[in-house]
């Protein structure tokens, strides 16, 4: 039997590890998603003070209620630049687990994978 013809098990390869702000984008981005979708029903507070964010970053002038991505990131790494310590730790500690997780995975990955792969022998 060839080496082409020998079945191969597809492993899915770990997924990376997310880094504090990975963390914080999302989590910021739901809120920011949750708060457009509130104003969008009449809600005038909400609308106005999020309104007010995405203007003071954003270079387009908005006709709608929906957030657009390059807006979106400038709203929420101005949001980072200016994130509290102990809500920083939360996200650094978040991002250092998943770190972990990210290491178990792939020590178990490269090692299925070693076992998987046949060896060559050129004799």
């Amino acid at each position: 039997m060839s080496n082409q013809q020998l079945p191969r098990k597809k492993l899915k390869k770990p997924k990376r590890p997310m880094t504090a702000y990975n963390f914080f984008f999302k989590s910021e981005h739901q809120k920011i998603r949750q708060e457009s979708e509130g104003y969008e029903g009449g809600d005038k507070k909400k609308e106005a003070s999020i309104v007010d964010d995405l203007t003071a970053t954003s270079t387009k002038k908005r006709k709608t209620s929906r957030v657009g991505f390059e807006d979106l990131g400038k709203l929420i790494g101005k949001r980072w630049k200016e994130i509290e310590k102990d809500e920083l730790e939360r996200y650094q500690e978040l991002a250092r687990k998943d770190s972990e997780r990210y290491k178990r995975e792939s020590e178990k990955y490269y090692e299925d994978q070693s076992k998987i792969i046949p060896c060559l022998s050129w004799t």
